[in-house]
């Protein structure tokens, strides 16, 4: 992404570039750096710089950024042309040095709607619109650029990015008293697939007729009651304990078997896939862990039709909602949901996970910093992205509670905490704590200009 130059006076600029509105919200970052060449061979040498990251913060939600200075220089071009270079080549400009803006993080993939303009500082009092040929010139010399961006105040704010068919209840289990449990079956498992999404496509605001809701709500009535008919033949005979521990492994396999039973009674696109890998398995021989290893295959179940996104969120918010949340109490209880969904390649799970997540946090003030530690490190393994935005946001405002690690892993609630890290996935509390202070030192690097 690369910046955009325009030629106009401060005058012009406070115009038609506002530095604050309703719409919009502003950011200026300075970078001192000095422009120095690298020799590539006997006539070309390279010009490359990349500026420290700094963070756009606004709210609860952030974006990551970086600047890279990148550019040619043809040292003997005057020599060359003399030597039998075509007019073509010899019209062309050997020497060029371009500023690129680039997007490093943030709960929105891509980011169209942005304008930037940069600035060569001559002194406090002066500056000129940056061009290519002010970096040819100042070869070998410090400069210092000022870059203004202007960014849509609707990409700051949470429920552009939340679904808004996921509900809140009314009993939180973000309380002020919380405290994780330290068991949990995630801790103990290991993935045969830990494929994490690169991106987390945007929910659209879309809804389901009326009449689509009720289909949907009967069969899922019905395929709920069979289960439950299931499980109650299963555990007729057999004594208390074992039923009761019977019903605990049927809710166990709830977050991906019943909800893809659910995606192919009412989705005919997830319906024809899985009846495809039904007759492809006709006349082989496999053993359950065989066919769970096809069943877990990238989209296997939740087809990629665009039209039947919206069925997919309906049915997600529906099974998370009647099914999972009931029984999540504790941060661990969302660990094991979002573990068997990315291993079970259900990303509309995910997602719909994450929304609600976010619009706890959205909704819920003065919530612990262990809490919240927790919430970043579930963001960072899953790559949960507005999540991470979110959670980063908060504790970067906490620097007088996370200055000394050390001090923390003193005190039994973030010495669990850091040995439950440990067991998920080999990192630790230090390791999440220092990922604050680096988002940190990035907000600090710039500025949000308000309005006079």
């Amino acid at each position: 992404m690369s910046t955009k130059n325009q030629s106009s006076n401060e005058e012009d600029l406070q115009q038609s570039f506002p530095i604050c509105d309703n719409q919009f919200v502003n950011f200026k970052y300075h970078w001192t750096t000095k422009v120095l060449m690298r020799q590539l061979n006997d006539n070309e040498s390279m010009i490359i710089h990349v500026s420290p990251k700094f963070a756009t913060v606004h709210g609860q939600v952030a974006f990551q950024w970086s600047l890279q200075m990148r550019g040619t220089t043809f040292l003997n071009d005057v020599i060359d042309v003399n030597e039998g270079i075509s007019q073509d080549e010899a019209e062309c400009e050997p020497n060029y040095i371009a500023l690129s803006l680039y997007f490093n993080d943030g709960p929105a993939p891509i980011i169209d709607d942005l304008q930037a303009i940069t600035k060569l500082l001559q002194d406090k009092r002066r500056s000129t619109d940056s061009n290519d040929d002010d970096y040819v010139d100042n070869i070998g010399q410090v400069i210092s650029l000022s870059i203004t961006l202007k960014l849509p105040l609707q990409l700051f704010e949470p429920n552009t990015y939340l679904n808004t068919l996921t509900p809140t209840p009314i009993t939180s289990f973000l309380t002020a008293n919380y405290r994780a449990r330290a068991s949990s079956k995630v801790f103990n498992r290991l993935s045969r697939k830990n494929k994490l999404l690169s991106n987390m496509e945007d929910n659209l605001r879309r809804r389901l007729s009326l009449k689509q809701q009720e289909d949907f709500d009967e069969i899922f009535n019905r395929i709920m009651n069979e289960e439950e008919e299931c499980c109650a033949k299963s555990c007729s005979g057999i004594k208390f304990k074992k039923c009761d521990e019977a019903r605990l492994q049927a809710r166990s396999i709830y977050k991906t078997v019943l909800f893809k039973k659910l995606l192919i009674a009412c989705c005919d696109g997830c319906q024809k896939r899985a009846k495809i890998l039904e007759e492809e398995n006709v006349g082989g021989e496999m053993d359950q862990e065989e066919n769970e290893e096809v069943l877990d295959d990238e989209n296997a179940f939740e087809c990629s039709e665009q039209n039947k996104d919206v069925v997919h969120e309906m049915l997600a918010n529906m099974f998370f909602t009647k099914v999972a949340l009931p029984e999540m109490g504790y941060v661990e209880n969302f660990a094991d949901f979002l573990f068997d969904s990315e291993v079970h390649n259900l990303p509309v799970l995910k997602r719909v996970c994450e929304g609600y997540l976010c619009s706890e946090l959205n909704t819920k003030k003065d919530l612990i910093t262990s809490l919240l530690l927790e919430l970043l490190y579930l963001a960072i393994v899953f790559n949960l992205r507005l999540l991470k935005s979110m959670t980063l946001s908060e504790l970067s405002t906490r620097p007088e509670e996370l200055d000394e690690p050390d001090a923390l892993l003193a005190l039994d609630e973030y010495k669990n905490l850091d040995r439950r890290m440990l067991r998920l996935s080999g990192s630790n509390l230090t390791e999440v704590i220092e990922e604050v202070q680096h988002f940190r030192e990035q907000r600090l690097r710039i500025k949000l200009v308000e309005m006079n």
